[in-house]
């Protein structure tokens, strides 16, 4: 085994020429062991740079594309544009607009991914704050004639009274909820259902809650459930792919989880966090 400081014991002659020769071995089988070791680490630290090369590689080329799509599309409205009336430029002024708001989305959520989240925890009336997050969406879920529904608490009490609020950063987890119900809302079609039910549980000796957004949509293919919370891993042409990578490092800074859950219908994402961070 290590010394306490890590390094390789070293043992001293005993003055017998026979066993001096075995403490020699001993020692020198140590030192090779001590600099494989440092060796194996070196290795590990450059592996994770290599990884980050390459995932860096992958998202400039991720992003160079994203870029470019709306781009193309601009550039065509705009020669349209030149050569047409003013409704058609109008119009064109329209898709411009829009395929900007697309780029300018794209470069926040990079930019959101390439700074540490790092939370303002706050007490939070849970109840109000859900119920808000919730209501934001109602007029899309209107307009795809989706059934939104809000399912507070396991009986539908309030999940906590003023003396016992939650304690976390609500701007940041609400930006991972928005995330999950834009997705579910994208996936479940129309006519189709999005639930989102929260609880209070306990288990490993604390509080946590757990907050779970679910559609009735087809559900995340088998070969992407492992990869949906990567960068850029989107099942959908028009998307960005950067949603689930924010939602599970929101949770992540909040010391909770972010998954998906194993469910035989649609698809059920999940976050839990601490009630109350461990001070």
């Amino acid at each position: 085994g290590l010394a306490p400081d890590g390094r390789a014991p070293h043992l001293p002659y005993v003055g017998e020429p026979d066993l001096d020769r075995i403490i020699d071995a001993f020692n020198a089988h140590a030192r090779r062991a001590e600099q494989l070791q440092q060796q194996a680490a070196e290795l590990r630290t450059r592996l994770a740079q290599a990884e980050r090369f390459g995932m860096l590689g992958k998202l400039a080329a991720q992003v160079a594309h994203e870029i470019r799509n709306p781009m193309g599309a601009m550039r065509l409205k705009a020669e349209n544009a030149l050569a047409g009336d003013s409704r058609r430029q109008q119009d064109a002024l329209r898709v411009i607009l829009a395929q900007i708001e697309r780029i300018d989305a794209q470069l926040s959520g990079l930019l959101a991914l390439t700074q540490p989240v790092s939370p303002h925890a706050t007490r939070v009336d849970v109840d109000a704050w859900l119920a808000q997050v919730v209501d934001a969406h109602r007029e899309l879920a209107q307009r795809q004639a989706i059934d939104l529904a809000w399912l507070p608490g396991e009986q539908g009490e309030r999940l906590a009274q003023p003396a016992a609020f939650p304690v976390f950063d609500p701007d940041q987890m609400r930006r991972a909820l928005d995330n999950l119900l834009l997705n579910a809302l994208r996936h479940a079609g129309d006519g189709g259902a999005v639930t989102l039910a929260a609880a209070r549980r306990t288990f490993a000796g604390r509080d946590w809650l757990r907050i779970t957004v679910s559609d009735t949509g087809p559900g995340v293919p088998a070969e992407q459930r492992e990869r949906i919370f990567e960068p850029f891993v989107t099942g959908r042409a028009d998307g960005t792919g950067l949603g689930l990578a924010v939602v599970r490092e929101v949770a992540a800074a909040h010391g909770g989880q972010a998954w998906l859950d194993d469910v035989p219908h649609g698809a059920s994402f999940v976050i839990e966090i601490p009630w109350q961070p461990s001070s």
